[in-house]
């Protein structure tokens, strides 16, 4: 029911993997907080599905395929990097998870987050 007609953050291209019998090539992001709570990290709320997050002063990069996330293990590489802010501001490498055109970075509603993946 928490993800009924709402918009999430998705890391996408990932190696496939079976999940509840269909291959699954992404991963619905969320953070989790030191009591253990996990919340969706939530697009900015005017995004619109298949929106690209991307990272102010890194430049867009073309999508990756699953096969060059898989040998390069690119989530694993940058997960470590993934936090969110007092302001609940989720960021990479201290730049907010941003889309380009819309009104606002990526949040989480949680405080004291430990990790985000």
């Amino acid at each position: 029911a928490d993800l009924e007609n709402r918009l999430v953050v998705v890391v996408a291209n990932l190696k496939s993997k079976k999940l509840a019998g269909f291959p699954s090539q992404g991963m619905v992001l969320c953070a989790t907080d030191t009591a253990c709570r996990v919340a969706l990290v939530d697009p900015p709320s005017d995004a619109e599905p298949g929106d690209r997050v991307e990272f102010p002063g890194l430049g867009p990069e073309p999508p990756a395929t699953d096969k060059q996330c898989d040998k390069h293990k690119l989530f694993a590489k940058a997960q470590p990097h993934f936090r969110v802010d007092a302001a609940h501001v989720v960021t990479y490498k201290d730049r907010p998870f941003a889309i380009p055109g819309r009104s606002g970075p990526c949040t989480a509603p949680l405080n004291d987050v430990t990790h985000v993946s």
